[in-house]
């Protein structure tokens, strides 16, 4: 069954993969820009920004993990931006929901993870005209302590790969 699943997948992917491609990317510029015209708007010094669009196969995984179509997942693309400052994060979020439709938060400042993690997980649908069969990104805005905590520390991200297999 699940060889025929990644099959039918396959078949699927030659016609959307490269558009999904080309247009996360597309998508993601455009909306970077939007997060910098916020910043500098308001005056908000940030660390750091970064994008990344989900690699095939981790897309993958996680469809036949869960059953569900590939372009249902709402972490498809996204943003990360990490601040020196709550105050600026918030201000930031505030911001950025006059521009765009959120659908989606969650902050793990006010209930954080149990291994620790801290951040605001903010979603969002890209406006027409969309250039992505993707409708959604999520902007994950953090701390600076929090941040080096997610990546060195004890709320680092962990898969268990061998679970997937």
């Amino acid at each position: 069954m699940e060889a025929m699943l990644i099959m039918a997948l396959f078949a699927y992917l030659p016609l959307t993969k490269t558009s999904f491609v080309f247009g996360s990317q597309s998508l993601l510029y455009k909306e970077s820009g939007l997060h910098s015209s916020i910043l500098s708007s308001v005056g908000l010094r940030v660390h750091l920004t970064s994008q990344r669009t989900k690699t095939f196969r981790s897309a993958l995984d996680k469809t036949l993990r869960l059953g569900t179509p590939i372009y249902s997942h709402h972490d498809l693309m996204g943003c990360r931006i990490v601040f020196y400052s709550k105050c600026d994060m918030y201000t930031f979020k505030s911001v950025l929901s006059e521009y765009r439709n959120v659908t989606y938060e969650m902050d793990y400042f006010k209930f954080p993870k149990h291994n620790g993690y801290s951040a605001i997980h903010i979603r969002y649908e890209s406006p027409p005209p969309k250039v992505c069969v993707v409708s959604h990104v999520e902007v994950q805005c953090t701390c600076v302590d929090e941040y080096y905590s997610s990546v060195y520390g004890k709320s680092r991200y962990s898969k268990r790969y061998d679970l997937l297999h």
